[in-house]
């Protein structure tokens, strides 16, 4: 797989994966396992190899299975990406990163840090292929849609947002998180009854989320119940007593119902 010559290496994955096929007749799956995962390391969008590889992972016990998942940096090397990230050193993160994927090409841990590193810089596209790469890794990773979606609303794409807001909460259908922030596209795009419906259901799942009963208290305003936004403010003030944002927008909403020494008390 080493070997420079385009001809010459095509011809050592296909030697590889045939070996890798017999090792399985054989009964050999555990080097079956390796030579797939050899390829993958060189090609990570193989089709064969991934296909294979899939088909060979749901054969296998759920302890054997862990062990095929793709490699990934040492706990030591995670923790200061980790720290890098938290401590606002955005682009370094972004930096030994991809140093580090060069080695662990199939890592969703590398991945996910990448993307929000990205992110956080307002590298939005370059985190839309990233979050998309991680999804190609592996099809049922609800954090990679939702944390697409987010991207994807920062890009003003909302449609496409709300879209991978649902894939995360259909993968994980108690995904609070998700159904907020589908909330949040659902409002941009004004369709503020399904947004409500959404900050409801992240409600239902999470009955002390601050920032839903925040969000849900904008969209009733929107839509004129203003009654019922001043009552979705109170309840995240209540759980956060210096949320700024949520007074200053129940302000809003009782200038708009008229009460205005309120609303000063409010600002």
């Amino acid at each position: 797989i080493m070997k420079k010559s385009s001809r010459s290496k095509q011809l050592t994955i296909k030697q590889t994966l045939s070996r890798a096929k017999k090792e399985i007749k054989q009964g050999n799956t555990a080097v079956a396992l390796q030579l797939y995962n050899a390829v993958l390391k060189h090609q990570p969008n193989h089709p064969v190899a991934k296909k294979r590889l899939r088909n060979l992972e749901k054969t296998l016990p759920h302890s054997q299975a862990l062990q095929t998942e793709p490699e990934n940096p040492s706990q030591d090397q995670i923790y200061g990406l980790t720290n890098l990230y938290q401590t606002g050193q955005l682009l370094h993160a972004e930096r030994v990163c991809r140093e580090l994927l060069q080695s662990f090409p199939r890592s969703l841990v590398l991945l996910n840090i990448l993307g929000v590193a990205l992110c956080g810089q307002g590298k939005f596209q370059e985190a839309v292929a990233v979050y998309k790469k991680a999804i190609q890794l592996k099809p049922d990773y609800a954090d990679a849609f939702c944390n697409l979606g987010n991207a994807l609303k920062e890009l003003g794409r909302l449609k496409e947002a709300v879209q991978n807001f649902g894939k995360a909460i259909q993968v994980k259908p108690d995904f609070e998180e998700a159904y907020n922030n589908r909330g949040a596209a659902l409002k941009d795009l004004g369709q503020l009854q399904e947004a409500v419906a959404s900050y409801d259901k992240a409600i239902q799942l999470k009955p002390d989320y601050v920032e839903a009963y925040s969000n849900r208290g904008s969209a009733l305003k929107d839509l004129g119940r203003l009654d019922e936004a001043v009552a979705s403010y109170d309840k995240a003030i209540q759980l956060k007593p210096d949320y700024i944002e949520a007074y200053n927008n129940r302000g809003l909403a009782l200038k708009d119902l008229g009460q205005l020494q309120e609303a000063v008390a409010n600002y």
